[in-house]
C-alpha cells in the first residue's frame, strides 16, 4: 500500500511539469474535433452539388478526426499517467492506431497534392473517377495500417524503476535499447523519416507548381479582362479621306466583369450620379438620363424658330470628331477626374480600369498580334461614355459668343444676329477655338464632315458664299494641318481633264466605285478643286502663288492645285485609252512644266494681266520658226551635231536607231510644237507625245536615260544651229525659277517624260515590253 502511494506521487510529480503540454493537446482534441466534424457535416447535409469532386475532403476530415480523437487522446494519457500505464496491449493498440491515423491523413494530403496536380496543372488528362478516389483512399488507409504494424513489436509497457523513492512504474514506450529489437526500430524510425521528409518534399513541389500555374491562370486572367470579348473587325468607313483613315473604330468590347467597377464609382463621378449632374453642362447630351438626341435637335430647332421669327441671320458650323472615344489620352483624362473632385482611390482603379489593355483586330479572317492601347476607353462599356463626357466636359468654357450644342462627338456651332457679318465673325473665331481645343486635348477632328450652314429671312437653302466666307485664313491654315484639302491621286486622275461643274459632281459614284475612296471623300476632293478653280480663275500674276497664299497650302499641294486649274482650263486630253498607265503625278510634272515655261509668266509680256493660267499665244506662233528644222541642209546639220554630241552615252542599237530615223524624231517633235498653235491640236498634245516620241521609242528598245540623254543634246544644240544664231525668239529666253530651258514644246514635253518618272516609270509597272 505504502509502495502504491508513493508510485501516485511520484506520477503526480511528473504530471505537473507536463501541464502546457496538456492544455495544448486539450485544445488541439477540441480544434481538431470540432473543425473536421463540422467540415463532415457541411459536406454531408449542406452541399447539394460537387459532393463528387470534393471526395477526398470528407475522407481527410474523417481520418483527421480519428487521428485527433486518438493520438491527442494517447498523448494526454502518456502525460498524466507516466509512470502508471496500465497494460501492455492497450499501449500496443494506441500507439498503432495513433501512428496508422497519422499516417493515413500525411497520404491523403499527398493523393490531394497529386490530384490538385493533376486538375490545375494538366486540365486535358483523364479526370479521376469516383471509383479510382475511392481507391486511392482505400490504399492510403490500407497502407498506412501496414506501414503501422511493426509497432506492435516495437511499443509496449515497459517498467522503470526510481532508486530514490524505490518504487517501480510503467510506462508506454519503445523497447529498451539493450533489447534485440531495439536496433529494428532504429532502421524502422528512419525509415519513417526518410518517407515523410520525401512525402514533404513532393506535397510541396506539386503545391509550387500549383500555386504557379494558378498565378499564370490569374495573370492570364486578368489579360484577358484586358482583351476584348469579341475581335472587332475593320468597318470600311464611307467618310474617310484616305486609306489609313478609312476605317471606323475598332474598339473590342469589354468583358461583364470589367464593368463591375462603374457601380461602386458611380456615386463619386460627375455624370454618373445624379447628385454629381449639377458639374455637367447642359449642353451636354449624350449618354445622360434625360438628355438624348432629341432635346439636342429640340433645343437647336427652337433657337432657330426664335431668331428667324425675330428676322435674325443664323449660322453654323458642324463639327465632328473622328474615333472619338479611341483618342482619349488616359494622363489628361486622369487629371479632369482629379479636377471634378475624384477621389485618389478611384483615380487608382481608373487608372488600372484603362492601363494595360490589348486590342487587336480580324480582317478577312486572319487576326492580328494583341498590341497595347496607350489611349482611349474601351468599347461597350457603360463607363466608356461616362469617361468622354467628363473629358469633354469643359470644352463648353472655350465657347465665346456662338452656342455650342453637343452630343458625344458631334458639336454644332450656331449663332443669330441680324448683321450677317457678325454671325460670321462669331463662328470663326470659336470654330478655331474648338479646333485648337481639339489639338490640345489629343482630339483628332475630322474635317471631310465639318458642315457650314446658314439660314436668314430671303433664303432658308444652303449659302454657298457663307460656307466659303466662313474658310478665314486662320480656319484654312487649320483645315490645312488636318489634312482637308489633301488630294488622292488615284481619285484626282479620275477627274483630272474634266469639266469641274456641278454636273459632274453628280457622277462620283463612278468615281468611288473605281477607285474604292470613300463616295464623301471624292465629293470633298472634287468640292476643293471647284473652289480653287473658281477663286483663282480671275486673279493675277502666278497661278501656284496665289493657290499657296490664298490656302495657305504647300508648295507642293499647291503645284497639284495649279496642275488640275492648268489643265482644266486648257482643256487637255486626258482620258484617252493611250494615257491610262500615266498617273497624276506624271500630268502634275508636265502641267507644272508649261506653267513654268509656256504660260505667259515664263516671258516677259507686259500686256497680258491675266494669271499664267493659259499658254502665251506670242511664244507658240514664234514656235512656227522651228519649221526651218524641217530643211534638208538644216537636218543634216542637226542630226550630225547630234548623234556626235550623245554618240558615247547611248548603246550601239540606241545609237543606230537615232542614225536612222533622226529625222521621223525631229519631225514629230516639231510637228508637236507647231500643232500647239491650233488649238484643236493643243489639247492632244499628251496624246501625241505618248503615241509620237515615247512608244516609237520603247518599241526600239530605247531606256529612259538614252532618251534623257537625247533630249537634252537634241535641246542644247539647237541654239547652236546655223539657221538660229542670229534669230532671238522667245522659246531661247530662259524662264526664272526652273533649271533647265527648253527649245520648243515638244522638246519641253519629251524632256519631261524622261527626266521625271513619267511615262517610262508608269510603263515599266504595266506589261508594257520595256
Amino acid at each position: 500500500m505504502d509502495q502504491e502511494e508513493t508510485l501516485i506521487r511520484w506520477n503526480s510529480s511528473l504530471t505537473e511539469w507536463l501541464i502546457p503540454n496538456n492544455i495544448f493537446l486539450s485544445l488541439y482534441l477540441i480544434v481538431g474535433v470540432f473543425g473536421n466534424a463540422l467540415v463532415l457535416f457541411i459536406y454531408i447535409f449542406r452541399m447539394r452539388n460537387g459532393k463528387d469532386d470534393r471526395y477526398f475532403i470528407p475522407s481527410l476530415a474523417a481520418v483527421d478526426i480519428c487521428a485527433c480523437t486518438i493520438g491527442a487522446s494517447y498523448a494526454l494519457a502518456l502525460n498524466l499517467l507516466p509512470v502508471r500505464f496500465p497494460g501492455d496491449f492497450l499501449c500496443k493498440v494506441l500507439w498503432f492506431l495513433s501512428q496508422s491515423s497519422t499516417i493515413s491523413s500525411s497520404l491523403l494530403l499527398l493523393v490531394i497534392a497529386v490530384h490538385r496536380y493533376m486538375k490545375v496543372c494538366k486540365p486535358l488528362k483523364p479526370k479521376w473517377s469516383l471509383k479510382y478516389k475511392r481507391l486511392a483512399v482505400g490504399l492510403s488507409i490500407t497502407s498506412a495500417v501496414v506501414v503501422s504494424l511493426p509497432t506492435f513489436a516495437f511499443y509496449g509497457e515497459i517498467q522503470i524503476y526510481n532508486a530514490e523513492l524505490n518504487v517501480t512504474g510503467y510506462r508506454c514506450s519503445h523497447v529498451h535499447e539493450r533489447t534485440v529489437g531495439y536496433d529494428f526500430l532504429i532502421l524502422y524510425n528512419i525509415i519513417l523519416f526518410v518517407c515523410a521528409c520525401g512525402g514533404i518534399v513532393v506535397i510541396s513541389t506539386l503545391y509550387v507548381l500549383v500555386g504557379k500555374s494558378i498565378y499564370a491562370k490569374v495573370i492570364q486572367f486578368r489579360k484577358s479582362m484586358r482583351r476584348p470579348k469579341k475581335i472587332p473587325t475593320p468597318v470600311y468607313s464611307v467618310s474617310a479621306d484616305n486609306n489609313h483613315n478609312a476605317f471606323n473604330d475598332v474598339r473590342g468590347q469589354t468583358t461583364t466583369l470589367s464593368e463591375e467597377g462603374k457601380t461602386s464609382m458611380s456615386s463619386e463621378l460627375p455624370n454618373g450620379s445624379a447628385q454629381n449632374d449639377a458639374v455637367m453642362e447642359d449642353e451636354a447630351s449624350a449618354f445622360r438620363p434625360g438628355f438624348g438626341c432629341q432635346s439636342t435637335l429640340l433645343r437647336v430647332v427652337e433657337d432657330w424658330k426664335q431668331a428667324l421669327d425675330q428676322h435674325k441671320f443664323v449660322g453654323a458650323v458642324l463639327m465632328d470628331l473622328s474615333k472619338a472615344f479611341d483618342c482619349l489620352p488616359h494622363k489628361l483624362l486622369l487629371e479632369k477626374l482629379k479636377y471634378y473632385g475624384v477621389t485618389e482611390h478611384s483615380l487608382k482603379l481608373i487608372t488600372s480600369y484603362l492601363s494595360d489593355r490589348l486590342q487587336c483586330v480580324k480582317l478577312n479572317g486572319f487576326i492580328s498580334s494583341y498590341k497595347n492601347t496607350i489611349k482611349g476607353v474601351p468599347q461597350g462599356s457603360i463607363f466608356g461614355p461616362v469617361l468622354f463626357n467628363i473629358f469633354i466636359n469643359d470644352i463648353f468654357l472655350f465657347v465665346q459668343n456662338a452656342t455650342l450644342y453637343n452630343y458625344a462627338d458631334d458639336n454644332t456651332l450656331s449663332h443669330s444676329d441680324s448683321d450677317p457679318q457678325k454671325v460670321v465673325s462669331a463662328l470663326v473665331n470659336d470654330s478655331s477655338t474648338l479646333i485648337d481645343w481639339f489639338s490640345f486635348n489629343r482630339m483628332k477632328a475630322n474635317p471631310s464632315k465639318f458642315q457650314a450652314i446658314a439660314v436668314g429671312k430671303k433664303s432658308k437653302k444652303k449659302s454657298k458664299k457663307s460656307k466659303l466666307n466662313l474658310l478665314t485664313s486662320n480656319v484654312r491654315m487649320k483645315l490645312n494641318y488636318l489634312g482637308y484639302y489633301q488630294l488622292d491621286s488615284v481619285v484626282v486622275r479620275e477627274l483630272l481633264g474634266k469639266k469641274l461643274s456641278s454636273r459632274n459632281r453628280k457622277d462620283l459614284d463612278d468615281v468611288h466605285e473605281k477607285t474604292k475612296i470613300p463616295i464623301r471623300s471624292c465629293r470633298r476632293q472634287y468640292d476643293n478643286m471647284r473652289r480653287v478653280f473658281k477663286t483663282v480663275e480671275e486673279l493675277m500674276g502666278s497661278l501656284v502663288d496665289n493657290i499657296q497664299s490664298h490656302y495657305l497650302l504647300s508648295e507642293d499641294l499647291a503645284k497639284q492645285y495649279a496642275a488640275i486649274v492648268f489643265i482644266a482650263n486648257n482643256r487637255f486630253e486626258t482620258g484617252k485609252k493611250k494615257l491610262n498607265h500615266l498617273t497624276f503625278h506624271d500630268f502634275a510634272f508636265c502641267a507644272n512644266l508649261m506653267i513654268a515655261n509656256w504660260s505667259y509668266s515664263a516671258v516677259e509680256c507686259k500686256v497680258h494681266e491675266d494669271m499664267d493660267v493659259d499658254l502665251d499665244r506670242g511664244f507658240l506662233h514664234e514656235l512656227r520658226e522651228l519649221k526651218l528644222l524641217l530643211e534638208k541642209d538644216t537636218v543634216d546639220e542637226y542630226k550630225s551635231r547630234v548623234l556626235h554630241d550623245t554618240k558615247s552615252k547611248l548603246s550601239k542599237s540606241t545609237y543606230k536607231d537615232l542614225d536612222e530615223d533622226f529625222k521621223n524624231y525631229s519631225k514629230a517633235m516639231i510637228n508637236i510644237a507647231y500643232g500647239l498653235n491650233h488649238r484643236n491640236e493643243a489639247r492632244d498634245i499628251f496624246i501625241d507625245m505618248v503615241e509620237k516620241i515615247t512608244d516609237p521609242c520603247m518599241q526600239k528598245g530605247w531606256t529612259k536615260d538614252e532618251l534623257q540623254t537625247f533630249l537634252y543634246g537634241y535641246r542644247d544644240i539647237l541654239r547652236h544651229l546655223d539657221v538660229f544664231k542670229h534669230n532671238e525668239l522667245n522659246f531661247f529666253s530662259a524662264s526664272e525659277g526652273t533649271k533647265t530651258v527648253l527649245s520648243g514644246p515638244s522638246a519641253a514635253a519629251a524632256e519631261e517624260i524622261a527626266s521625271c518618272d513619267g511615262t517610262f516609270k508608269a510603263v515599266e509597272n504595266t506589261d508594257h515590253p520595256l
